[in-house]
């Protein structure tokens, strides 16, 4: 949810996320439907405007809100090469994913100029 609670963002193993907003009564107001397996879990911007999920394939989505469209869009899809349930936006431009096994971390940053994720193994024990 929302800061304003005004949005549910929620995923399952249907393969999608979807967004619902509280007008009256709640609508659903969006559905991503890039993933192919279950979403195991979304992680919300603090200036609410990005969203990441992983899943149960490898993938992570990143989604932006682009104001002209009034909706999240799919900006990247980045593969990794294991399983993972956990990630975590620590601010706008860095999140982190925790895979299933091992005892590495991945820190990716987003280069503002080019969009682009980069990529930073650290080891957890």
């Amino acid at each position: 949810m929302n800061n304003n609670e005004n949005l549910i963002i929620s995923s399952s193993d249907d393969h999608t996320i979807k967004f619902q907003i509280k007008q009256n009564v709640w609508i659903c107001q969006q559905t991503i439907t890039d993933h192919k397996s279950y979403v195991y879990q979304l992680s919300l911007s603090q200036e609410q405007d990005k969203l990441i999920s992983c899943r149960q394939d490898q993938l992570i989505l990143r989604m932006e809100y682009l104001e002209d469209d009034k909706k999240l869009m799919v900006i990247q899809k980045i593969q990794v090469d294991c399983l993972g349930y956990r990630l975590c936006f620590k601010n706008d431009n860095f999140f982190t994913f925790q895979p299933d096994y091992g005892n590495m971390m991945h820190v990716n940053e987003m280069n503002s100029v080019n969009r682009q994720n980069q990529t930073y193994y650290c080891r957890t024990r």
